[in-house]
């Protein structure tokens, strides 16, 4: 039973609560009457390196990228692109990627659902350097501490290093990263991921793979609303498959800007 002394104080909570989600149901139902909105956002920014999955894709020099979101309500479409500068038989200038999928949140827990097309530009025709990918990400915040989890997949993974035409491999990778929120301005972060490929084989052989891990840790400062400084350092322990140039640790400094 509830003491006396304790009645006005849960009969209080109970009326807030009640008049709280009385009021979120109104807010939902005038959401759907209005219905989804449309919004466009974009994205500039340079670096000393492009990281992707614990490989440069500049042979440790610089980049610039940018890129362009449409969201409608809980879907999304967007493309992004940088220069590169990859060793082997395509040697691309420049990375073009597409990509759309939906957005919810369940729980607490924010889910995101996709597809992603890479395709590189200035290849040699028998190449045809691109790729799709599935993704799936979950995401959680309490406080100042949110954590990820995050698994993509490519059947037709894409080899530009190869010197065999079109040489398709599978690729999958999974990722567990995690942030905390120092101040509005400051947070540091850090992920580990791990790549797994299955490499063609001839027939009747057993599949082969190759697999690696890759991680890193860093800091991101706002200096403004839509102006982010980051800075981290990454590592993957890829040496003997991609080289000292390509797979070594290194510091990665980078300025984006979003509007």
């Amino acid at each position: 039973m509830i003491e006396s002394h304790l009645k006005p104080f849960v009969a209080a909570c109970l009326s807030g609560l009640l008049l709280w989600t009385s009021q979120a149901v109104a807010d939902d139902a005038q959401a759907d009457l209005i219905g989804p909105s449309l919004s466009v956002a974009w994205n500039v920014g340079a670096q000393t390196d492009y990281i992707y999955r614990g490989i440069s894709q500049t042979g440790r020099n610089g980049s610039v990228f940018g890129g362009g979101d449409l969201s409608y309500g809980d879907y999304y479409l967007g493309a992004w692109a940088s220069n590169v500068d990859l060793t082997g038989a395509a040697s691309p200038d420049a990375e073009v990627d597409v990509y759309g999928g939906w957005r919810h949140s369940l729980a607490g827990v924010a889910i995101d659902l996709g597809l992603q097309q890479y395709a590189y530009v200035n290849t040699p025709s028998h190449m045809r350097a691109q790729y799709a990918e599935a993704y799936l990400k979950a995401s959680r915040s309490i406080g100042p501490i949110s954590g990820g989890l995050s698994f993509s997949y490519s059947p037709k993974f894409r080899d530009l290093a190869s010197t065999a035409p079109g040489k398709v491999n599978d690729e999958t990778y999974v990722e567990l990263n995690g942030a905390y929120a120092l101040d509005r301005k400051l947070s540091i972060s850090g992920a580990i991921g791990h790549v797994a490929v299955s490499l063609n084989t001839p027939t009747g052989s057993a599949p082969k793979f190759t697999d690696y891990t890759t991680w890193n840790l860093g800091a991101a400062y706002a200096i403004t609303d839509r102006l982010g400084l980051d800075l981290r350092y990454t590592d993957a322990d890829a040496s003997a498959l991609f080289g000292e140039k390509y797979a070594g640790g290194r510091w990665v400094a980078q300025l984006k800007a979003s509007f």
